[in-house]
């Protein structure tokens, strides 16, 4: 039986057409994109996210405390949304970089009084060897 490049095509371009919804909700664009002057990994990204009191919600996709990958204003209520947000984050590599104030430009000082939690990637090590595992933080500022 022959490989059907087709169908491959039809999945990949479905798969597309979903990120392309989701990679439009994030505010790091060509104009406000950075390049770095070290090496940041995508590899070490925590996913923080920022609530404000009237229930506006922001997700980071937080490189270093310098750099971010991503950061998208939605609001609580947007469950679907933010769900699609999270998932994307966790199964994406390739994204542009830029930092909070460039991409919030006036609203940063008031996203700073936000309720702030992060899910941070670490590595734990077990007897065996090296685990990677998911490890959830919370913090109040």
């Amino acid at each position: 039986m022959l490989f059907n490049k087709n169908k491959k095509i039809e999945k990949v371009d479905i798969i597309n057409s979903k990120y392309e919804k989701i990679e439009k909700l994030n505010m790091i664009n060509s104009y406000n994109k950075e390049t770095p002057n070290y090496d940041v990994s995508i590899k070490n990204m925590a996913i923080e996210f920022r609530l404000s009191p009237n229930g506006e919600l922001i997700i980071i996709g937080r490189l270093d405390c310098n750099y971010l990958c991503w950061l998208s204003l939605t609001t609580i209520k947007d469950k679907d949304t933010n769900e699609e947000i999270f998932n994307y984050l966790a199964n994406n590599t390739q994204h542009l970089i830029s930092n909070e104030y460039k991409v919030l430009n006036n609203k940063y000082e008031e996203m700073r009084t936000w309720f702030t939690g992060i899910i941070k990637k670490r590595i734990l090590k077990i007897r065996s060897g090296r685990h990677h595992s998911d490890i959830i933080l919370a913090k109040l500022q």
